[in-house]
């Protein structure tokens, strides 16, 4: 999966999030994979997902996305696009 192609700043924040209840919930050896998860690189970061199966597909940046991140061209947000509507 390319790297460019997923809002890594998501993914980071989920995988940090998963390990802080695991750590809390679970067992405290999960404190060093939020850790990693907050030192890893991209490519690394990847990994900790598929390994703990994260769907990648959640994190896939939309075409317009890519567009408008290279152009800065809008700021503003389309409502229609939340996800949480």
């Amino acid at each position: 999966m390319d790297v460019n192609s997923l809002d890594l700043k998501k993914l980071r924040k989920d995988l940090d999030d998963y390990f802080t209840s695991a750590y809390f919930m679970v067992s405290k050896f999960a404190l060093m994979d939020m850790v990693d998860v907050q030192t890893a690189s991209n490519e690394k970061l990847i990994e900790i997902a598929k390994k703990n199966k994260f769907d990648l597909n959640k994190y896939k940046l939309k075409e317009e996305k890519k567009l408008i991140s290279k152009s800065n061209n809008s700021k503003k947000d389309d409502w229609f696009n939340n996800p949480l509507i």
